[in-house]
């Protein structure tokens, strides 16, 4: 028997006791709520609101396709900054005359 080792039986038992977590619901802000001004819209916003209205097919097939080919369009004119404002300002038309709502 070694002495200089202290027994298992000794030591305290340590347990981890974790408080319980509270899941609070994820509230949206008013910011979130707003649309924002077809003028003021980024391609990424535009493409994902564009994207789901396409999907709810709450845009016509003319639309649809216009804003599919307009997006390809946008894409491919890498360097190109007034070809791509160009396209830019098209998609921005599409979404102001299909989802904009205006007050």
């Amino acid at each position: 028997m070694n002495y200089d080792e202290p027994d298992a039986a000794d030591e305290p038992e340590v347990t981890n006791i974790q408080p319980p977590t509270l899941k609070k619901p994820i509230k949206k802000d008013a910011k979130n709520n707003k649309q924002i001004p077809p003028g003021r819209i980024g391609i990424q916003l535009l493409r994902e609101l564009l994207e789901d209205a396409k999907n709810k097919q709450k845009l016509s097939t003319d639309d649809a396709s216009a804003y599919t080919a307009l997006y390809n369009e946008w894409r491919t004119a890498k360097g190109k900054p007034e070809l791509k404002k160009a396209k830019l300002v098209s998609l921005r038309k599409i979404y102001e005359r299909v989802l904009y709502i205006k007050k």
